[in-house]
């Protein structure tokens, strides 16, 4: 796991403010230390202009043959990678069958990796690393540079032109801050669907001129004024409708499912068993959950000794996972690690979020999953965690409420949907929420349901909603555009369908063939909220402790097979992620897994209202906001009013706002 950043000037213009090329490539390299603190490296063609960085963090091969950029065997090429090729070992041996691999300098991945290139080209070798990684590759024979990304996008990569035409790339955002001819103007487009959904969608990012290169492609880029060719090596949408085809033709000789169950478990183990290579001591993140425990329990089949396991845990029971973390963890024999971190801890990391994580990001989880992974790196370097179940096994509440919602509307007459979102609509949500105080006394306190006000209102939007997209989109919508938040270019007047909107990103591959509305759900996440949400928020919170993260969920054999399997097999009447769940019975009683979903978040409604309100209102100030010219103060002061009197829970909505504002005052964009 590392740090990786480059540049490629044309001849004229050198290097930056009359630097040299590598003194640049130096420059951008120290904003991204903490990704690497144990050694860097710099290799520049100053005739062709081009430097490469990199930044190390050593987990396997920890000698100097490890040591990056790196130029292969026969000279041609030179390669910065950040990640691992967990199947090294087996593509070292097919080479050595088939290609007589010369005498190797170290043990690393990144020399095998390289071997691979040489001896198949850059495609067909990307085929075959199982593994996550970003990666800048310099062709010196026919001078082009190369960028690759791995299948699910669990390494970033970013790139773009700089106001003079240099080409860039970097790891983060921030590695490009100190070249002088770097503009941070802000992408308007980007804003807004950062409003939308928390986060900004590949292939955007929050500038103008810098893209991300979307997961499971490569771009060749064949001079510094070229456009960058971008082309997929691996497609999930290809991946589901190839494998929903095949399920339909071999419906009447289809797989039995215990079969099925038996070849993911196989397959699980091995993504696990790779994925405990290292160099460094190893450990594992515990929610307690299921696929965090899946993970573990798989580690401690393999392991001949304790593995370590991390958990945080909350003063706030209704957030608080640890203690099922640690009868997990004592039933499988673990060598636990927990702590329990009291609001100021919280509230301590909040300054840092907007720092770590480059662009506007508003999952709150950010916060304990940086916790989490401070604490892990006290006693470790390298964490497997669960990340991916959710996404490819059926497991988020909004899949079954969101397919519910979708039969019972296509089932009712239209007339009668208009006439119950209507009378939902007779009451504000605080009128609801006082008739519902009202009867509150004769309702069983395990069915009690709070801020019923806000969901009421919440269903009313969704029976308004005509088709299964504009559902699914209202369900993960944060701010909706057409409500005048946004000012400017793309503000007022403008909603989720609207141009460029965040349900045009989903429509590009929500009418996949074949599909039934939740799998269509699953897809849609796997392709946005998975790698630009998730991936982004463990990436950042790992790497800012300089701990290497790493998900067997997310091992593309996992995933082909997860496609595989009918959605009958994942998800019963009963139960969601059924196949990982009988997977881990033969671990761990159900009695120690079988409970609601909780999440790995913080309570951050009532911090708003309380430790965090000062910090908070200096933010949303309504002078501040209008001197800013991007958002509307009203709008903005009026859902801060209504959340702190306890009336509505815009938690989600404030959280975006904040961190937006907490961005702006770090990194000072202009529009």
């Amino acid at each position: 796991m590392c740090g990786i950043a480059g540049v490629w000037k044309s001849a004229s213009h050198g290097g930056s403010a009359g630097g040299s090329l590598e003194q640049d490539v130096l420059s951008m390299l120290e904003p991204i230390q903490h990704r690497g603190p144990d050694s860097g490296g710099v290799w520049t063609d100053d005739a062709a202009g081009i430097g490469l960085g990199h930044r190390r963090l050593a987990i396997v091969d920890l000698s100097p043959a490890g040591h990056q950029p790196m130029m292969s065997q026969s000279g041609r090429y030179v390669i910065t990678l950040n990640g691992e090729i967990y199947n090294f070992p087996e593509i070292k041996g097919r080479l050595q069958t088939e290609h007589r691999l010369p005498q190797l300098k170290g043990t690393s991945d990144t020399e095998i990796a390289l071997a691979a290139i040489e001896a198949w080209g850059l495609e067909k070798a990307l085929k075959t690393f199982n593994g996550m990684f970003a990666f800048a590759l310099w062709d010196k024979q026919d001078k082009c540079l190369y960028l690759a990304r791995d299948r699910v996008g669990k390494k970033p990569l970013y790139f773009g032109r700089t106001g003079r035409g240099s080409f860039v790339f970097a790891s983060e955002l921030k590695a490009f801050f100190p070249l002088a001819d770097f503009e941070r103007k802000v992408s308007q487009r980007a804003i807004g669907m950062y409003l939308e959904l928390g986060y900004v969608p590949a292939p955007l990012s929050i500038f103008h001129g810098i893209q991300k290169l979307d997961a499971g492609s490569f771009a060749l880029v064949r001079s510094t004024a070229g456009e960058a060719q971008i082309q997929k090596y691996w497609s999930l949408p290809e991946i589901v409708t190839e494998s929903t085809g095949a399920r339909k033709n071999e419906a009447n000789t289809s797989t039995p499912a215990h079969v099925l169950r038996g070849e993911l478990d196989t397959l699980l183990e091995d993504a696990v068993r790779i994925r405990m290579m290292s160099d460094v001591p190893l450990g594992a993140l515990l929610s307690g959950g299921i696929d965090s425990s899946l993970v573990v329990g798989l580690m401690q089949r393999i392991s001949p000794t304790p593995v370590r396991t991390f958990s945080i845990g909350f003063q706030e029971a209704s957030h608080n996972e640890a203690a099922f973390a640690a009868e997990v963890a004592k039933h499988l024999g673990t060598a636990h690690e927990e702590l329990y971190v009291t609001p100021s801890d919280c509230l301590d990391a909040v300054p840092l979020m907007a720092r770590i994580y480059d662009e506007p990001f508003s999952d709150s989880s950010q916060i304990p999953t940086y916790l989490v992974s401070k604490l892990a790196k006290q006693h470790v370097t390298v964490c497997l965690s669960g990340d991916g179940g959710d996404e490819f096994f059926c497991g988020y509440n909004r899949y079954i409420l969101g397919g519910k919602l979708i039969r019972a509307k296509s089932k009712i007459p239209g007339p009668l949907l208009w006439g119950a979102s209507s009378a939902l609509g007779l009451l504000g949500p605080d009128s609801w929420s006082r008739l519902y105080d009202g009867v509150r006394s004769v309702i069983p306190a395990g069915t009690k349901i709070p801020q019923i006000g806000d969901k009421i209102h919440k269903l009313k939007a969704l029976l308004s909603e005509k088709g299964s997209l504009g559902i699914y989109t209202k369900l993960i919508q944060q701010w909706d555009l057409g409500g005048g938040i946004l000012r400017g270019a793309g503000g007022r007047g403008r909603s989720s369908d609207g141009p460029g909107g965040a349900r045009d990103v989903i429509s590009e591959f929500w009418n996949s063939p074949g599909l039934s509305d939740v799998e269509r759900m699953m897809l849609a996440d796997a392709m946005t909220y998975l790698p630009d949400d998730i991936m982004v928020k463990v990436d950042r919170a790992n790497m800012a402790v300089a701990l290497e993260g790493r998900a067997p969920l997310l091992d593309y054999r996992v995933i082909e097979h997860a496609w595989r399997m009918p959605l009958s097999a994942k998800l019963t009447a009963e139960e969601s992620k059924w196949p990982l769940r009988e997977i881990l019975y033969k671990m761990v009683p159900r009695e120690l897994i079988d409970r609601p979903k909780m999440g790995f978040g913080v309570p951050m409604a009532d911090w708003l209202r309380g430790p965090l309100r000062p910090w908070a209102e200096a933010l949303l100030d309504k002078a501040r906001i209008q001197n800013q010219g991007l958002l509307d103060p009203e709008v903005v002061w009026s859902t801060w009013q209504e959340h702190i009197s306890g009336k509505r829970n815009w938690q989600a909505k404030l959280w975006n706002i904040l961190m937006l504002q907490a961005w702006w005052d770090d990194t000072r964009p202009t529009i």
